[in-house]
């Protein structure tokens, strides 16, 4: 954003760049946290629903298995202090999974040659043998 265009005497929130952050909520049940269902759980495994995302965190403490809830996206402010990076990055193919996920949430159409799409088919499939 070229400095002209900020000018000082507006506030700097609507100029400043910003970052959509999504929560992750602990799955398991522990001594301070509820847990979620476990049938919601498995459903939310199978890709059953967009706005939520079943993840095994790369953490080493509990919770691991989060749920990451895509409905509670929001802007984060991109200072250094708002934010710690990690050493974990992923793939191109994760990453294109997360685009389709967000298109499935936004527009509520899951495109049929993605990755996701693909996923999600093979795993209720299985469901539907159990």
């Amino acid at each position: 954003m070229p400095r002209d265009l900020r000018p000082g005497t507006k506030p700097k929130w609507q100029t400043n760049p910003t970052m959509l952050v999504a929560p992750y909520y602990g799955s398991e049940l522990t001594n301070f946290r509820a847990g979620w269902h476990d049938a919601l759980v498995e459903r939310i495994q199978q890709c059953e629903y967009p706005q939520y995302m079943w993840e095994r965190l790369p953490i080493n403490k509990t919770p691991c298995e989060s749920i990451l809830k895509f409905d509670q996206l929001q802007p984060l402010g991109k200072h250094y202090k708002a934010y710690e990076l990690t050493d974990y990055v992923l793939c191109e193919d994760a990453l294109d999974i997360l685009d389709d996920w967000l298109i499935w949430l936004i527009a509520n159409k899951l495109p049929k040659e993605s990755n996701l799409y693909e996923i999600r088919e093979a795993l209720l499939d299985i469901n539907k043998g159990v």
